[in-house]
């Protein structure tokens, strides 16, 4: 299928730059993105609970970041902020662990095996991309604070061309694709069909992504990072055309306009 294929692409990609990464809070040379206590990402939910009890649970990192900590910060007199790197890395890794928390309930309640397939694609390539951005973040950047996350929104949307800003929602649509636990009750809170629901909000979530993708493309300085922005942007609009067809397909439906 194609979203296979991109996958494999992107995983490719991906392991070619893990390789270049230094040690001390990086990876070493050689050695394959690994989830620790400092950058953990679950690959699998637990079913204890219920599914959306699970992946509520089971998506700690980004909203510990935006309540307590790297979200918040303040900006430093480095200037760090007005890096474009270092802000799609603050914006991305919230997105790509709100698309895995949606994923991990799919996983449990995915009516067809092809929805439970590509969930389990999106759990273990953003989850290695999550590990690439936070020691990336970790060697690039020691000890910077990041922006608030509306001003990072609205800095990134207004680096997007109108008319992909305005299918995004404007920064209050952007901002809700970064909140794992809002969208994981949101999904989890969904009548229906559930892969229906699924599909509806993963394909603006995908094309979220591929926007800030395309914006780093153009903007980002760090060879590794305009890589992985490349592979996100093939591997996402591979998927988006597949969850179309599947909701044409399945449901005689098309993406609900946002």
């Amino acid at each position: 299928m194609t979203f296979r294929i991109s996958r494999l692409i992107t995983a490719m990609i991906l392991t070619i730059l893990g390789l270049g990464l230094a040690t001390g809070g990086t990876l070493a040379a050689g050695e394959t993105p690994t989830p620790d206590s400092h950058h953990s990402v679950q690959a699998t939910p637990t079913t204890q609970g219920g599914p959306c009890d699970s992946a509520a649970a089971a998506t700690p990192t980004s909203q510990g970041m935006m309540s307590g900590g790297m979200m918040n910060g303040s900006p430093t007199s480095m200037g760090m902020h007005e890096d474009f790197d270092l802000m799609f890395i603050d914006m991305m890794i919230p997105h790509h662990e709100a698309a895995i928390a949606m994923a991990q309930i799919a996983l449990v309640r995915g009516e067809h095996p092809e929805i439970r397939a590509l969930a389990q694609e999106i759990i273990q390539s953003q989850g290695t991309e999550i590990a690439l951005m936070k020691a990336w973040r970790d060697e690039w950047y020691p000890g910077a604070a990041a922006l608030p996350m509306d001003q990072m929104v609205a800095t990134m949307g207004g680096m997007m061309d109108a008319s992909t800003a305005t299918m995004m929602g404007g920064a209050m649509g952007m901002t809700g694709t970064m909140d794992p636990a809002g969208e994981a009750q949101a999904l989890c809170s969904a009548t229906g069909s559930f892969d229906e629901a699924f599909i509806q909000m993963m394909i603006p979530h995908h094309e979220s992504a591929v926007a800030m993708g395309n914006v780093a493309l153009r903007q980002a300085t760090h060879p590794e990072l305009s890589a992985m922005a490349k592979g996100l942007v093939f591997s996402q609009s591979a998927e988006i055309e597949q969850m179309k067809t599947w909701l044409a397909s399945w449901y005689g439906a098309t993406p609900i306009a946002n």
